[in-house]
Formats: C-alpha cells, sequence, structure tokens
C-alpha cells in the first residue's frame, strides 16, 4: 500500500482535532444549559422551602456539619441575636444546635437512616436562648453519607397535649364530688389561669346557678348560690361560649364576684346533658388576658362534655335515690303484696303487707319455695299449680301477668291476681310479682259464669219455643232441647187443666232410641198419688232410684225401664198448667241441687209458655171478634163521612143561594131602611145557620186534629166592637144590659188567630146571652204580663209573651157543680138548655179545643142562681203600625163595581147543576164586566171549553151525567187546558175532599157559600185582573164599617155638647130606641154634622154597645 505522505497526516490529525474542538464547545454549552436550569431548579425549591413553617438542613455524617439549604422558620431564626453566627445554620456543626445527648442521639439516627437507606421519624426537644422548643422531624437520605432533615416546630401542639393528659389523669379515677374537683383545679393549672369554676342550676327556673366546685388558685371556694341575671353566665346558658378577653368586670358591673376578685377575662361553655339539655356551665377566669386559641378552646369544649356527662350522672343518681326511697316507701306501705322470687321459686323478698296477708314474718318467707309455702301443688278446682310455677320459671316473659289459687299458713285458700316482670336476666334473673287479693271477685265471677249458662240454657229453650206459633211444634221442640240440656233418656211434658174439669187433654214427649213411649193415660191420671203430689206443690220431686219410692214404684211399670226420675209441675201465676219430668233409663242418677235448681227454672219458662199458648189461643179468638168489629167500625165511619158530606152539600148549596142573592141585592140600587134591615136579617140567619154546620164539621176537623193557627195582624178594638155590635140587638131584644169593659192598656193592633178568636167570643156571648133572662153580660178584656197557670203547655217563647186576658161573666141561671166536668165536652148540654134552647152543643167544646190550640186553657166559675163567668188568657204579640198603615187582615176593601179602565175582554165560565147557584155567579160576574157563560154539566163545560175557550171555569164538583172531577182531567188533559185556570166550587167541608180536588186538576177551590169578594180576588190572583171601585160604598167580608170619627175625636166632639143632651143619647141607646135617636140629632148644630153621621152610621150598623162604651168614657162624666 501507499503510504500517506505527512502532510496529510498533519491534515488529517488537523482535522480530528477540529471535530474534537467542536464537540467539546457543543459539551460546554450544554453544561451551560444545565447548570442555568439546575440553578433556576433550586430557586424555585428554595421558594417552595421558604414558603413553609419547617426547617430542612442538609447534614454530612462524618464532618457531623450541616450544609447547604439554609432554610428554617422565621420564629425560629428571631431565636438568635443577628450578630449571632446561629443566626444561619448553615455551615455549623450539630453540637452547636443540639446538646451533647441530643446531638448523639441525632447522629445515631443519620447513621440508621443512611445504612438502611430508609426515612425515618423522630421527636427531639431543642432548648434555643433558654425556650425549649419541641421538633417533629424526619430523616431521608440523600446519598451514602449525607441525609435531608425536616423539623416542624410542634412546641404548642405538645404543651396542650401535655395540659390535656394532665387533666385526664387527674380526674380519670374521679366521680361526683371529687371528679368536679380535680376538673377545677387541673384545668386552671393546664391553662395557666387563676380560677375555675363549673356550676348547675340552681331552682327549676333555671335563674340561679349554684357552684359544684369553684377553684380560687390555690384552694376551693366553699359552694356559692347566686343569680344569673347581670352575669356572664346568662349569655352562657343561652347555649353560647362566651369569651371576654379583657375588662369582664366592668362589662357586668352588677356582678359583685368578679369585682372582688379584679376579673379581667373570662372563658364560659356551656354543660349539656345526652338530650342536649343545658344542666350548668365550666368556666375560667384570669386576672390578666386569657389568651385563647382553638386549641384552648378545644380542651375547654371536651372537660365540658365530660362535666356535662358527669353532671347528668350525679343527678341521676340523686333522683334514682329519692326514686328508691319513695318506692321502698311504697312497697312497705302498699296495700298489696310485693314479691321478688328467682327462677328457682325461692322468695327474695316480701313485703310486710304480703308476709301478714299469709299469715308469715318476713323472715320466715325469704329463702323458702313459693310452691308449698304460699301456692298449693293443686288448686280447690284440681288445677296442678306445681306445673304452672314451673313454666312460669321456665318462660317468664309468658306469664306477665296471671291469676291462681293461693294458700295462707293455716291452709285457707284465697285467690290472687298477680301482675309480673323479668327484672334481670341470666344466671341472677328474678321475677318481681305484685299481687291483689280478688277472692270474692273471683266468686263473683264464679257465681256469675254458673248463672250465665243457666241463662244461656233457659234462653235457647225460650229461643227454640218462641220460633213457631204452633202450639205442638213448640212443646216438642221444648222437649227435645231440655233433654239435651239434661241429658236423659226421656222428657216427658204434659199440659194440665182443670175447667171444665180436671184432665191432661195434650203431651208431648222426647225418648232416646230403645225406650217405650211413657204416654200410658193411667201413669197420668188425676187419681195417681205421685201426680196429686206434684200439682199440689211447686217443689220438684227427685227419685234417684225409683224402686225405694213408693210413690213411683206403684205409677210406672217396669216397661218403661226407668230408674231415676225429677218431675216438677209447671204453673203460672200460682196455678198448675203441666207437668215436666226427666227419665233416667240407661242407669241410677243422683239430681244435683244445680240439677234441680236448673229444672225449676225451666219449668217456670214452660209454665208461661203454656200460659202464653192459652192467651194466645183466647187471643185469636178475640183477633176475629175485633175483626169483625173493626169491619163494622169501618163501615159506621163510612157511614158518618158520607153522611156529613151529603149533610154539607145539601145545606151549604141552598145557604150558597140565600147568602149570595142576599150580597147581590145589597149590591143592586139604594135600599131604605126596612129593605136594609130585612136583608140584614136573612143575611144574619143564613149565617148563624151556616155556623152551627160549621161547629159540627170544626169538631169533625178537631178530632181528626185538621185544625191549624193562623195567625194575622188584626184590630182587636174594632174586633170587640164588632163583636159588641153583632150581639148589641140581641140583647136589647131581651132586655139585657151588654158591655165590653176594654182596659186602657190593652194594645189596639196585635197579632193572633183572629177567626179563632172571634168564633171564641161569638159562642162564649152566644151561650151568655142564651141562658140569660135578667140583668147582663159583661166581657172584661185586659193584657196580663204575668205568666198563667197553665204556662206549662206553653212554649218558652209564648211564656214570654203577654197575655190578652178576656172573662165572660153573665147573670144566668148558673150551672150545677155536677156539669162543671162536662160542659166542655162534645154534644153535652146542661139540663136547662136541653127544655129551653136549641144548638148542636159544640160550642164550649170548639171554644176550648181553640183556646187550648191558642196556648191557654179555658175555665168556669159558676154558682146556680147568681151566674157563670168563662174566663181564659192566651199569648199574644203587639203590633205597631206606621202612620196611615192598616193591620192586614182588618184593612178595609172598597166595593168592586167594574173593571178598571183598558182592560181585556175576560171570559169565564160558570158551571153548576143548580140553577140558582149559577145565576148568582153570573149575575155577579156580569155586574162589573166580565165575559160570563154558563154550563149546568161536566159535558156542557167541556163543550163550552172546546168553542169558547174561556180564561177561567169556576166548576161545581157534584153534578149528574158528568162531574166536575171528570170534566176537569178531560180538559187538563189537552195542552191548552192546561193554560186554562180552573176554579173548583165545592159545598163539602171535608179536609180530605181538598186534595182529591186538586189532584184532579183544579187550580184553586172555593167552598159554598162564599162572599163575592172572595170571588173576585180569585179571579184577580190568577188572571192579574183590575177593578175599579166606588169610594162612596166602603164595606168588609169580616169586619163592620169604621165609624167617620175615631174613638178619640167622637169624645172629644161629645164632650162640646151639653150634659143633658149626652144623657138623653145615652137612654135612647140603651132602650135601642132608634127614633128618640133620630130626633136628638136633629137638635146638633152644623159644625157637629160629622158627629151626627157617626152616630147614624153607628145606629144604621145596630153597633149599639159602640156607641154606649163612647158614651160612658170616664172624661164625659
Amino acid at each position: 500500500m501507499q503510504q500517506s505522505s505527512p502532510q496529510d497526516m498533519i491534515r488529517q490529525q488537523q482535522a480530528q482535532l477540529e471535530e474534537l474542538q467542536l464537540k467539546l464547545e457543543v459539551e460546554q454549552q450544554y453544561r451551560e444549559l444545565l447548570t442555568q436550569q439546575l440553578a433556576t431548579s433550586e430557586r424555585q425549591l428554595r421558594g417552595v422551602l421558604g414558603a413553609i413553617m419547617d426547617v430542612v438542613l442538609e447534614i454530612e455524617l462524618e464532618a457531623g456539619q450541616i450544609q447547604g439549604i439554609d432554610i428554617a422558620p422565621t420564629h425560629l431564626s428571631a431565636l438568635y441575636d443577628a450578630d449571632d453566627p446561629r443566626s444561619d445554620w448553615v455551615d455549623h456543626m450539630v453540637s452547636q444546635f443540639f446538646d451533647p445527648e441530643t446531638g448523639e442521639i441525632l447522629l445515631k439516627q443519620i447513621q440508621q437512616v443512611l445504612a438502611e437507606q430508609k426515612r425515618r421519624d423522630f421527636d427531639y426537644d431543642i432548648t434555643i436562648s433558654g425556650k425549649k422548643i419541641c421538633f417533629s422531624a424526619q430523616i431521608s437520605p440523600l446519598t451514602k453519607t449525607r441525609v435531608i432533615w425536616v423539623a416542624r416546630d410542634i412546641s404548642d401542639r405538645k404543651y396542650y397535649s401535655d395540659a390535656l393528659q394532665l387533666i385526664v389523669e387527674g380526674t380519670t379515677s374521679e366521680t361526683g364530688q371529687a371528679f368536679f374537683d380535680a376538673c377545677v383545679r387541673y384545668l386552671a393549672e393546664a391553662l395557666q389561669v387563676r380560677y375555675a369554676i363549673v356550676s348547675e342550676f340552681a331552682n327549676p327556673k333555671q335563674t340561679r346557678l349554684r357552684s359544684l366546685a369553684y377553684w380560687t388558685g390555690d384552694t376551693w371556694h366553699e359552694r356559692l348560690e347566686y343569680d344569673i341575671q347581670g352575669t356572664p353566665c346568662s349569655e352562657v346558658l343561652r347555649g353560647n361560649i362566651c369569651y371576654y378577653p379583657d375588662n369582664v368586670a366592668e362589662l357586668f358591673p352588677g356582678d359583685r364576684d368578679l369585682q372582688n376578685i379584679n376579673a379581667v377575662s373570662y372563658l364560659g361553655i356551656p354543660l349539656y346533658s345526652s338530650t342536649q339539655e343545658i344542666l350548668g356551665h365550666l368556666a375560667v377566669i384570669d386576672t390578666k388576658a386569657i389568651p385563647i386559641d382553638k386549641n384552648y378552646e378545644e380542651i375547654l369544649k371536651i372537660f365540658a362534655a365530660r362535666a356535662g356527662a358527669e353532671l347528668e350522672r350525679v343527678q341521676a343518681e340523686k333522683a334514682l335515690k329519692a326514686s328508691e326511697r319513695q318506692y321502698r316507701t311504697l312497697v312497705e306501705t302498699a296495700n298489696c303484696i310485693i314479691l321478688r322470687w328467682d327462677l328457682q321459686g325461692k322468695i327474695k323478698f316480701i313485703n310486710q303487707f304480703g308476709a301478714d296477708f299469709f299469715g308469715f314474718k318476713v323472715s320466715e318467707l325469704v329463702g323458702q319455695p313459693i310452691l308449698g309455702t304460699i301456692v298449693p301443688k293443686q288448686d280447690s278446682s284440681g288445677q296442678n299449680l306445681e306445673e304452672l310455677i314451673k313454666k312460669i320459671c321456665q318462660y317468664p316473659n309468658r306469664f306477665l301477668s296471671n291469676e291462681n289459687e293461693n294458700m295462707s299458713r293455716d291452709g285457707k285458700p284465697f285467690y290472687i291476681s298477680w301482675v309480673n316482670q323479668l327484672t334481670q336476666v341470666g344466671a341472677d334473673a328474678e321475677l318481681l310479682s305484685i299481687g291483689t287479693d280478688v277472692s270474692d271477685r273471683k266468686r263473683a265471677e264464679d257465681e256469675l259464669a254458673r248463672k250465665l249458662k243457666q241463662e244461656k240454657l233457659l234462653n235457647q229453650i225460650t229461643y227454640q219455643i218462641r220460633q213457631s206459633l204452633d202450639i205442638h211444634d213448640i212443646f216438642n221442640v221444648a222437649v227435645q232441647e231440655i233433654a239435651s240440656v239434661f241429658k236423659v233418656d226421656r222428657c216427658h211434658l204434659q199440659i194440665y187443666q182443670d175447667d171444665p174439669t180436671p184432665d191432661f187433654p195434650q203431651c208431648s214427649e222426647y225418648r232416646s232410641c230403645g225406650y217405650s213411649v211413657c204416654l200410658n193415660p193411667g201413669v197420668w191420671s188425676q187419681e195417681s198419688r205421685y201426680v196429686q203430689t206434684l200439682l199440689a206443690q211447686d217443689c220438684a220431686l227427685a227419685s234417684d232410684d225409683i224402686q225405694d219410692d213408693p210413690l213411683l214404684k206403684e205409677t210406672f211399670s217396669a216397661e218403661f225401664n226407668l230408674k231415676s226420675v225429677l218431675s216438677i209441675r209447671t204453673s203460672y201465676q200460682g196455678k198448675a198448667n203441666g207437668i215436666l219430668s226427666l227419665h233416667q233409663c240407661d242407669r241410677y242418677r243422683h239430681w244435683t241441687k244445680d240439677d234441680i235448681r236448673l229444672l225449676e227454672l225451666v219449668s217456670s219458662r214452660i209454665g208461661i209458655a203454656i200460659a202464653q199458648a192459652n192467651l194466645l189461643a183466647q187471643a185469636k179468638q178475640r183477633q176475629v171478634e175485633l175483626e169483625a168489629a173493626r169491619r163494622a167500625a169501618e163501615e159506621a165511619n163510612r157511614s158518618k163521612s158520607q153522611f156529613l158530606a151529603n149533610m154539607s152539600h145539601e145545606l151549604r148549596t141552598p145557604l150558597n143561594a140565600i147568602l149570595g142573592f142576599t150580597q147581590l141585592m145589597t149590591r143592586q140600587g139604594p135600599l131604605d131602611r126596612d129593605q136594609r134591615h130585612h136583608l140584614g136579617i136573612i143575611q144574619n140567619s143564613g149565617e148563624h145557620l151556616l155556623q152551627l154546620i160549621n161547629e159540627i164539621l170544626d169538631m169533625s176537623k178537631i178530632e181528626a186534629g185538621h185544625i191549624q193557627l193562623n195567625p194575622t195582624q188584626f184590630d182587636l178594638h174594632h174586633l170587640l166592637e164588632s163583636i159588641q155590635g153583632m150581639f148589641q140587638l140581641r140583647a136589647s131584644q131581651t132586655f139585657l144590659a151588654l158591655t165590653i169593659e176594654r182596659q186602657a192598656d190593652v194594645p189596639q193592633y196585635i197579632e193572633a188567630d183572629e177567626g179563632k178568636l172571634r168564633q171564641i167570643l161569638t159562642n162564649l156571648l152566644s151561650n151568655a146571652i142564651k141562658f140569660t133572662e135578667h140583668g147582663g153580660v159583661t166581657v172584661q178584656v185586659s193584657l196580663d204580663s204575668a205568666t198563667p197557670d197553665d204556662s206549662s203547655s206553653q212554649s218558652p217563647q209564648e211564656t214570654s209573651l203577654p197575655h190578652l186576658a178576656i172573662a165572660v161573666e153573665d147573670t144566668g141561671p148558673g150551672i150545677a157543680s155536677e156539669h162543671l166536668e162536662t160542659i166542655f165536652e162534645a154534644f153535652v148540654q146542661t139540663d136547662l138548655s136541653h127544655h129551653k134552647h136549641t144548638g148542636t152543643g159544640l160550642g164550649l167544646a170548639i171554644s176550648q179545643k181553640f183556646v187550648q190550640m191558642m196556648g191557654g186553657q179555658l175555665r168556669v166559675e159558676s154558682t146556680v142562681g147568681q151566674g157563670s163567668c168563662f174566663y181564659f188568657a192566651v199569648p199574644i204579640t203587639p203590633v205597631t203600625l206606621a202612620a196611615g198603615e192598616m193591620p192586614f187582615s182588618a184593612a178595609m176593601q172598597q166595593r168592586i163595581v167594574s173593571l178598571a179602565p183598558n182592560q181585556p175582554d175576560y171570559r169565564i165560565l160558570v158551571v153548576d147543576d143548580r140553577w140558582e147557584s149559577r145565576q148568582f155567579l153570573v149575575e155577579l160576574l156580569k155586574s162589573v164586566g166580565f165575559q160570563v157563560r154558563e154550563a149546568e154539566n161536566g159535558r156542557e163545560a167541556i163543550a163550552q171549553w172546546q168553542q169558547w175557550h174561556p180564561h177561567l171555569i169556576w166548576m161545581d164538583m157534584r153534578m149528574p151525567e158528568m162531574n166536575g172531577y171528570e170534566a176537569t182531567e178531560r180538559i187538563k188533559a189537552h195542552l191548552e187546558g192546561q193554560a186554562t185556570v180552573i176554579i173548583a166550587l165545592t159545598a163539602s167541608a171535608l179536609e180530605n175532599e181538598k186534595s182529591v180536588i186538586l189532584s184532579a186538576g183544579c187550580d184553586d177551590f172555593v167552598r159554598k157559600p162564599f162572599r163575592e169578594s172572595l170571588i173576585f180576588e180569585k179571579i184577580g190572583q190568577y188572571l192579574g185582573v183590575e177593578y175599579g171601585y166606588d169610594d162612596s160604598a166602603l164595606h168588609s167580608d169580616a169586619l163592620d164599617a169604621t165609624p167617620l170619627l175615631s174613638e178619640a175625636e167622637m169624645v172629644e166632639r161629645l164632650s162640646q155638647l151639653s150634659i143633658p143632651w149626652r144623657q138623653a143619647l145615652k137612654d135612647a141607646v140603651e132602650l135601642a130606641d132608634e127614633d128618640v135617636i133620630l130626633e136628638l140629632l136633629q137638635e146638633l148644630p152644623p159644625e157637629q154634622a160629622a158627629l151626627g153621621q157617626t152616630i147614624r152610621q153607628l145606629v144604621d150598623e145596630f153597633q149599639y154597645g159602640t156607641l154606649l162604651n163612647r158614651l160612658s168614657f170616664p172624661s164625659l162624666d
């Protein structure tokens, strides 16, 4: 090969050198970069280490020198002076910071860590500048000769831990008062304060505290009690931790205890029970500021919890001791047996009452077995009590209560109810038993059970007996049930009767299979001495062996296989009515007292059943007779109702024509005095006849309960005056004085049943005038605010109302005392009235019923030869009316003379089979302007309705060919007919006919006879008709015309006239001399024209009583 030249080699080496130099430059740059990164990392690490509170040192083992990482907490570095070289830990030896012993330990620990190459934890105490500092350190290996030492200052934590340990050690073994004393002492020493106190509430209201322990720095203060108001404790006891770092005495100037000890700071915490109830408080107090931190507060909380638990335990222990004392007192004084015994059945404790009850001393019973001492092995009924005690001991929780027989020392049995409770468990388990003597109750229960058993058996027999009404079925079931109850082979029941002759007509028997029938007549013969003995006594005859009983031996033969017999008679009200006999055939039987007693009870039930069967037969017979009587009574009642209906129709129909045409004549033209007088007679006579009819019908309604009250507002004064006017003429004709005396306080307007009050007064006055021949009749009217004697029958509202008292007194013949009890009965008249006067005898009966309905009682006082006085009082409601207002029932109506202007044409159809009834209505309705047509029967009515289409039909209900009921139904069956108003006209006064009429389709009904005003009122009600009135002819259907002058105005005008003129007028009025009255009126001056017109009107209306009352007014005397 060709060798290279030296120049080439130099160039080659030069190139290699340049390449090597380039690599070195690159390596140098890389090293510089690493150095920069390392410096940055060191700065970051130093920053992190500087932010923590730990000491971090790097220690070389061989030299024992601290190298690198001079990181130490500020508070540690500050312990050295600035010029002290140890203020910087780096490059100092370990021995400079640690005492020789600690330094040696540290070096050994470093050697151990380096050898194991594992981290280790150690604690150190280092004294720096005279202050002991505790460190908790970690030593970790860095190299084989170097470690890193990281330590944290735990001086504060170590201090509180040692303080806590000190308090725990000082109080762990203590309880009660010793605990509280130790607690406050060690707490004060540990927390380096002078005072510590623990307290509890001293009163139920929790307004005062009582100290349990109070440490004053060198000793315990005596117990003290104080109000919490105005102390820092008040805030603590609200559930707050209270801390006052300074000036606490100034904040609570009222707390003298704080002032006395010159307190500066205070820290208090409440004590809680296990249920979070505040029990008291724990507090530390010092004469300097208390530096508090989290550890300080935690120590206080720990011991507050410990103190609260101990205080709760102490309080519970006190309560337990008090309860034990009460329990012991209760046990020793209780009036019941208190027994404690173990599960082996031995007595551990018994109270004095229990020992006395059983007849022992307490010491004689403790330790003794229950069984055989106070509990017999077997009770009186044979129950095994030894087995019962074993079960109680084996399963105590199953016998929380039991009742059993016990015995006293002398063996006397007692029945005791026990309540048991297991008080302990395990080997020492015991039972606490409380016993109550229930012997009396047990005996009563046994007796009751026996009676209930008997009653059950009797009820079973009675129930079976009552299942049938057939006497044979009843007794067959009875003997079967009795045989089953008594478990006998044969039960025999023989029915006995002694009327008309002694005999056994019926019998029933039950027998078991295989035994013969015992129905031989010779056995139950009246001649048998056994039967005679049974029937003669109530006691049962019992025979356990019939062969030993001569009576039975001769009565029952061997064919009946009879061995034992128990027989007794059955009876009702002491009279025998049968024989009940029990036969035992399969064996000889001893009949016990219970058997005999039960049979006696059964026989009494059977005796009653036999009597009831006899009564039932008699009742059935009576029922047949009563049914026949009932049918006869119903037939008679139907006849009576038919008679009343026919009589009402036949009498009221002609009366309707009489009174109707009388009203028509009154409407037609002016009438002279005689004509008016004659028409008045006709009207009064017709109304009197109508009153007699109504009395009979009213009595029928009263008996049926169909009469009701109809209270209205009316003018009482006018009612009295109109009644006086009605009877004044009758009284004058017989030369009787009729006077109505009304007291001044009687209200003018009242609310009551005007119609019934009018009829009561009418009936009483009619009787008084009828039976009085000489003297007069006086009506006294007064207002009685006192409660009447008959208020017991009134409601509370009626009792509180004022009562209108009315008395009607006459000077007639009087009523004998024997008739006073019957005069208020229907159809009863006195002997005098039978011979001299006519009437129905219903007036007083109806008046009494009406007075009772109004809330009063009609009474009578009478003396034969002197006269009678009928009087009553009924509750009323006074009514106050506004000026110009009239009461509803007394409002005066104007006479209707025409239809009001601009009224439509109203078509009215009158249907009645009687011409006079139709004619009255036709003329009346035509007189005021209605279009009227008539029909004689229902068939004609339907034809007129179809052709003429009337707005309203007056329909008579009883007509030949087709009655009103059928005609109404046919008309109302049409849609157009439903719009036609149909008002029934009926002469019947029976209440049940009203519902029949309305159900037929009539819209309303009117009874005959009727007044014209009612006809016009009904037409206006249903058709809305408006009428024209005659202002000059005022009238009223129920009341007479009101005078032109009022009572007060008339009296005032009369007082202006001379006394002789007034006396002459009074004399003429008393004699009802109309001619003289008219002559005196001619003497009046013109200015007294109104007075003359008023007097003339009163005379024309026969109101002589009203006129006489006003002439007799006290102011005119």
